[in-house]
């Protein structure tokens, strides 16, 4: 077995008692290293959270699990389950809508692995395979450490996370507000509501912000009510204390709790809440978050609420006008044909050492790759550093960034919320220089 596995657990839903741990083990004895004790407390509230009982069949779940004695998510192992449900079944065998919910199994089976070991989603083929032999009527477990054994619960690397294609082609262009979200290190929190997407898909999803943020974000992957107490004590802590860097320590989070929107304590900058037929963007005061124009244009074609894009400024619909009729059509202001127009070859994802930031000519169809995001993040990053450090005898005298230089980097500079996000970005990284931003820039009109 595993020795970066501290301990495996069941747990289930019973219609009269509720959430319950049923069995577990504790591998401290085998696995400890120095003082380091799960603690299992509301583990069956983690494993079986709110809203997967709408699962038909199989799901994951990944979650914290804090160390013993522990009042932030500072210290904790990670946690990952397989979820098991007899709901089609009993649906199937049912001669009306109405199920005998005296008949319905759901449970979970999980583990807590360290923080620091092999991706916990590799253990998930062999616990798919070790829940096929829970018999949870009996409540008989005692066969289940023979199975550990037997399968020696070991990660499988060829068990890959794959990117839920529907929920990122219905994210759209909401991807790139979420990006920037996590580079400037905010506490965002993806609210599922009705079941919208599977708990796989969110784990998925919040791994992937985690990833193409270069490990700017901290995963929290799925928490619940249980762990508002948790997030409280880390927010308030860091908010007087700070961390290395004097800040709030920013993290990804997923959950089915809808009531977190209510939350008194701030404990998120950003929500986005996925709904079947809509998806919406706020921040913590309910404002919708939108996508500018450019970030709807890399992925032309799809479908968006109309409400989550940004109108154009009146400057651009000025040099977009302007052009329309001197040329009756024919020729693009010059910032497309500057730096919308890029060289990306579909088939390999390669893109010209100059372009922007996934201009792709045409739009690209999502999910978009992570590597691809990542060295777009350190692209972004390194050029706001390169701002920062220009020659004072240059325009950088002022600490100016030309709206043209935005362009470079993939980002809209004729979008306040753009321009709003280097400022941020670039304060992030050297709070004593003023940054700001010359929107009446020539390169993007002549």
């Amino acid at each position: 077995m595993s020795n970066d596995i501290i301990s495996v657990f069941v747990t289930s839903f019973d219609v009269k008692k509720g959430n319950e741990l049923l069995w577990n083990e504790n591998l401290q004895n085998e696995n400890q290293i120095g003082n380091e004790i799960v603690d299992l407390t509301n583990i069956e509230f983690k494993t079986l959270p709110s809203g997967l009982h709408e699962a038909k069949d199989l799901d994951v779940v990944q979650f914290i699990v804090p160390k013993k004695n522990t009042k932030t998510f500072n210290e904790h192992f990670q946690g990952i389950s397989v979820f098991k449900s007899n709901a089609s079944e009993c649906a199937a065998k049912s001669y009306s809508t109405h199920v005998d919910r005296s008949l319905l199994e759901m449970y979970s089976l999980g583990i807590a692995l360290r923080t620091s070991a092999t991706d916990p989603y590799s253990y998930v083929g062999i616990l798919k395979e070790l829940i096929q032999t829970i018999d949870i009527k009996a409540r008989n477990f005692g066969n289940l450490r023979d199975c550990l054994v037997k399968f020696k619960l070991t990660p499988d690397n060829q068990t890959k996370r794959y990117l839920p294609t529907g929920l990122f082609k219905d994210l759209g262009p909401l991807i790139f507000p979420l990006w920037k979200a996590c580079l400037l290190n905010e506490r965002i929190i993806i609210i599922n509501e009705d079941y919208a997407y599977s708990f796989d898909d969110l784990s998925t999803l919040v791994y992937y912000l985690f990833t193409i943020s270069n490990g700017l974000e901290e995963p929290f992957y799925n928490i619940g009510l249980h762990d508002m107490s948790y997030l409280e004590n880390k927010y308030i802590s860091e908010e007087y204390n700070g961390n290395d860097n004097g800040e709030v320590k920013g993290y990804v989070a997923s959950t089915g709790d809808s009531i977190v929107k209510e939350w008194t304590i701030p404990l998120y900058d950003k929500l986005l809440v996925l709904k079947k037929n809509e998806i919406g963007m706020y921040n913590y005061y309910q404002k919708r978050i939108q996508v500018t124009p450019l970030d709807l244009w890399k992925m032309r074609g799809s479908k968006i609420n109309p409400h989550n894009v940004e109108n154009r400024s009146w400057f651009q619909f000025f040099i977009d006008n302007l052009y329309l009729i001197l040329s009756l059509g024919t020729i693009a202001p010059p910032y497309q044909q500057k730096f919308l127009k890029t060289g990306f070859d579909r088939s390999t994802g390669n893109e010209s050492e100059d372009s922007g930031l996934l201009n792709y000519e045409g739009g690209i169809e999502p999910p978009i790759d992570m590597d691809i995001f990542r060295t777009r993040t350190e692209k972004v990053l390194n050029c706001i550093n390169e701002f920062l450090q220009r020659d004072e005898s240059s325009v950088a005298s002022k600490n100016i960034i030309l709206s043209s230089e935005l362009m470079k980097l993939g980002l809209d500079g004729f979008s306040n919320q753009d321009i709003d996000f280097v400022k941020r970005l670039a304060n992030k990284i050297d709070n004593t220089k003023n940054v700001s931003v010359k929107w009446f820039d020539t390169k993007l009109f002549l």
